[in-house]
């Protein structure tokens, strides 16, 4: 297992203004005279104008039937999404703007008309906050008809031609605390959208903003489902890079692909610190196909909190390495040992979700078939029929393996070696993140640390 060395990354600071009206309470008179009532109403209406001119907005009413909202709103958020929003919530009868006020802003009427909507339509808690849930439930309850784009049954608008359209993921995470020395932390949800042509996708640029240092982000990692496509171990300017000339990934045709961006906290980072990650425009994505979409597009900030985790021990006690003598099998051999070693949990209990193997010998991967993994007397995962590529990706998630506090567990690694003369294997675990494990506490990712 190779050591992780901290890397380099600049901050970044995000600023927002907010731009605030105070108004005067107007005391109701009987005896007011029509003159005065005039002369008050053309202040208000002043006022108005004014309001509309520092927020930029509208006072017009049309309906969006379908937005793609990129971040969480409330009380004070302000902006084009905002004004979505409103506009939806005057469609379903659940905001009423009183006459001349400007959209845009988020206030009081707002969020009780949203939690209106919410509890109308079961989303709990109905709060009147625009998040993550309620976000992927009008994405999935709003379409749209036209020329140029269409839309799926998520929201997501899918482009007519060969273009790529990529937006904020449903899935993208909230924003909460993150704890020191938390292992593959997800950070950042991506959808990518093909049009009418499959697009391969050969590299992403994120940024790294909010208030922290360049140590806080070891690794950063893209991962397509359970399978990680590629790892970045050299961050520098605040600037995070993912080539690959062959394709990071390929979205297949009408279809959309949901990209997780996730990272290693580094132990020494201190508490209170600030991480987001962003593309910042359309230039940031390179693919077969022109690019598309609402940017930046930015994840919810990470706040670093300082946590002692649950650790878990890894010991390689595997045959044909440089501490043990090297064992000859003769082809066409079934159910084969190809490698050995322990877990060790802490002084807490751990749940180990997935397990991820790297050949890294000579032997040309099909001639290694039917791979297995067993706990004991007991198969952990399924068997996999073939390697992808040189990995060998045990998903544990169905049935996790559970250590209690102190628990060893001894894994043996099996595999039919099927052919090939003068080869020699060898199954590896690379780096921490290759053994996903979750102190069961805080429920964090852990990964594991050699110990041999």
């Amino acid at each position: 297992m190779s050591n992780f060395s901290r890397k380099a990354v600049a901050v970044g600071l995000a600023l927002t203004t907010a731009a605030w009206l105070a108004g005067a309470v107007l005391p109701a008179s009987a005896q007011t005279s029509a003159a005065t009532i005039a002369t008050l109403m053309a202040q208000i209406q002043a006022l108005q104008a004014q309001l509309t001119a520092l927020q930029g907005g509208s006072t017009g009413s049309s309906v969006t039937a379908s937005y793609n909202y990129t971040r969480d709103l409330t009380v004070g958020s302000q902006g084009a999404d905002v004004t979505a929003l409103q506009q939806m919530l005057v469609a379903q009868g659940d905001l009423s703007m009183p006459a001349g006020v400007a959209y845009g802003y988020f206030g009081g009427l707002t969020k009780a008309a949203l939690a209106k909507y919410q509890a109308a339509n079961g989303i709990k808690p109905a709060s009147g906050f625009f998040g993550p849930i309620t976000r992927a439930y009008v994405a999935a309850h709003t379409s749209s008809t036209g020329t140029g784009t269409g839309t799926t049954g998520t929201g997501t608008v899918v482009p007519t031609g060969s273009g790529l359209a990529v937006s904020l993921a449903s899935t993208n995470p909230v924003g909460t605390n993150i704890a020191t020395g938390a292992v593959n932390q997800k950070m950042l949800s991506l959808n990518f959208t093909a049009g009418s042509q499959a697009v391969t996708v050969t590299s992403l640029q994120l940024v790294r903003g909010g208030l922290s240092q360049d140590s806080d982000l070891l690794n950063v990692y893209l991962y397509q489902g359970g399978q990680r496509l590629a790892t970045n171990m050299g961050i520098s300017n605040g600037v995070v890079n993912f080539n690959q000339a062959s394709g990071l990934f390929t979205v297949p045709a009408g279809q959309t692909v949901t990209i997780d961006v996730t990272a290693d906290i580094a132990n020494a980072s201190n508490t209170g610190h600030i991480i987001t990650l962003s593309l910042a425009s359309a230039t940031s994505v390179t693919a077969s196909a022109q690019v598309s979409g609402s940017f930046p597009i930015t994840g919810n900030a990470m706040t670093i909190a300082n946590v002692t985790l649950a650790s878990l021990n890894f010991t390689n006690s595997s045959v044909g390495t440089s501490s043990a003598s090297a064992v000859n099998v003769n082809a066409g051999q079934t159910h084969n040992v190809v490698g050995t070693f322990t877990l060790q949990a802490g002084s807490d209990p751990v749940k180990i979700s997935s397990i991820r193997f790297t050949e890294a010998g000579s032997i040309p991967t099909q001639y290694l078939q039917n791979i297995q993994l067993w706990n004991g007397s007991t198969q952990v995962g399924g068997t996999l029929q073939t390697m992808n590529g040189n990995i060998a990706y045990f998903d544990l998630s169905s049935a996790p393996l559970m250590l209690a506090a102190g628990q060893t567990a001894a894994l043996t690694l099996y595999a039919d070696v099927t052919a090939g003369v003068g080869y020699y294997f060898q199954f590896t675990i690379q780096q921490s993140s290759d053994i996903q494990a979750v102190d069961t506490m805080y429920n964090v990712g852990i990964g594991a640390t050699a110990v041999t």
